[in-house]
């Protein structure tokens, strides 16, 4: 965080990858499982599905565990830009590419966040250009574009980022 302060951290354990605070308690937990990834959330309870579309291009499905419904979709268009919708296909946010990483702006414009990454670290800067976040590792600056997204619940964050920084494409579901 901006203090030097661990925000979060994403930690392999066994089959998942625990999401936890700077306290190390666990937020979520994200696994594989019959091609998709199921995540828990800091119950153990199995609270959201995150599915990858076949295509060349990045697409992502949200589905609620309660009843299957599609709560998100996320999915890259030709020039890398990464829209955001809710379950009624409604734009909520879109993540620009840019040379430095992403502009991320809500459905109306409004900067949201700017996700600027190196070879070795990705950093965070809020509308005001205060860098509120910085990676000790190197991540893949579209998982940090989610992960930030405040709109998402922290486990569909910790799913999102998951997916993008770690998931192959070659898990893609038609």
């Amino acid at each position: 965080s901006e203090d030097d302060v661990t925000a979060f951290r994403l930690r392999p354990v066994t089959d998942s990858i625990l999401f936890e605070n700077r306290k190390n308690k666990v937020l979520a937990s994200v696994r594989e499982e019959s091609g998709r990834l199921v995540v828990e959330n800091s119950a153990g309870q199995v609270a959201w599905y995150v599915e990858r579309r076949s295509g060349k291009n990045l697409r992502l499905l949200v589905r609620s565990a309660r009843d299957e419904s599609v709560v998100f979709t996320i999915k890259a268009d030709s020039d890398s830009d990464i829209k955001v919708e809710d379950g009624e296909k409604k734009l909520i946010a879109v993540a620009k590419r840019r040379d430095y990483g992403f502009k991320l702006s809500s459905a109306t414009g409004e900067l949201i966040a700017r996700v600027r990454s190196r070879s070795d670290k990705t950093s965070v800067r809020d509308g005001q250009g205060t860098t509120y976040l910085t990676t000790r590792d190197p991540i893949p600056p579209e998982a940090v574009v989610l992960l930030v997204f405040e709109q998402f619940p922290v486990e569909v964050a910790a799913g999102l980022g998951v997916a993008t920084a770690f998931w192959p494409e070659a898990e893609a579901t038609p």
